[in-house]
């Protein structure tokens, strides 16, 4: 199956080399660099789907941690500055990926979207989680309460690809669990990490379990008033 959207120079020239060629996957990503353009694939039992990772929604990972390196949501004290950064990470994204105890998390916010608590910033945040679609990944809930959210009805991996290949805005990844899986994947294009001036002295660790070493390169920051500050990262191309 091919997944369309490359450059229309090439494209139709490409496309009927790849409906036709009857050459392994390693002739296919030849093909695709000969005519400049990045090819990937996802295969599972039944097909193999060819992605132009040019043309992919990007998938993009946003999380707190401490300075010592732990994701603790209680440990730190967002104020209205970081609620109106995280409201327009949701509002500029097409989908929101979770884990339970994230998702869970998240519910706190969902009475606000009726029940305003007059702060602004906190209730803007609260809108534009309600708004954003949530796709959660669990083994024990069994059903969602959340119009706007529904449990993932295959692996990660499956998920994601299948995610990338829809049009739309991209993929945010927001829990920590996820967040490791999809960097041991190569799924992961860029990691947008808010790092907060407190140590926790102990917790989870964001970086924890990563199977290889992963090369990253700093595109841009951002520094806060409370003195938090936002690291943008992409992945460099040679992790795979």
């Amino acid at each position: 199956m091919y997944a369309p959207g490359i450059d229309p120079r090439t494209a139709d020239q490409f496309k009927a080399q790849v409906h036709d060629c009857p050459k392994s996957p390693l002739h296919l990503f030849e093909m695709a660099s000969q005519i400049g353009v990045t090819l990937t694939y996802f295969c599972n039992s039944s097909t193999c789907v060819y992605i132009y990772k040019n043309d992919m929604r990007k998938i993009i990972a946003g999380i707190n941690m401490t300075l010592d390196g732990f994701c603790d949501h209680t440990a730190i004290s967002p104020d209205g500055e970081v609620h109106e950064h995280y409201s327009e990470m949701l509002k500029n994204a097409g989908v929101a990926l979770y884990g339970r105890i994230t998702y869970q998390l998240m519910e706190y916010w969902k009475p606000l979207v009726t029940s305003p608590s007059g702060d602004e910033s906190s209730d803007d945040f609260a809108v534009a989680i309600d708004r954003i679609p949530k796709v959660v990944f669990s083994h024990t809930l069994e059903n969602m309460d959340w119009e706007s959210a529904r449990l993932a009805d295959r692996s990660l991996g499956e998920e994601v690809q299948a995610l990338r290949q829809l049009p739309g805005k991209d993929i945010l990844v927001c829990s920590r669990s996820i967040i490791i899986e999809l960097i041991n994947l190569g799924l992961i294009d860029e990691l947008q990490i808010m790092v907060h001036p407190v140590i926790a002295g102990s917790g989870l660790s964001l970086f924890e379990m990563i199977s290889d070493k992963v090369f990253l390169k700093l595109v841009n920051t951002k520094t806060f008033g409370s003195g938090a500050i936002t690291l943008y990262y992409e992945l460099k191309e040679n992790n795979a």
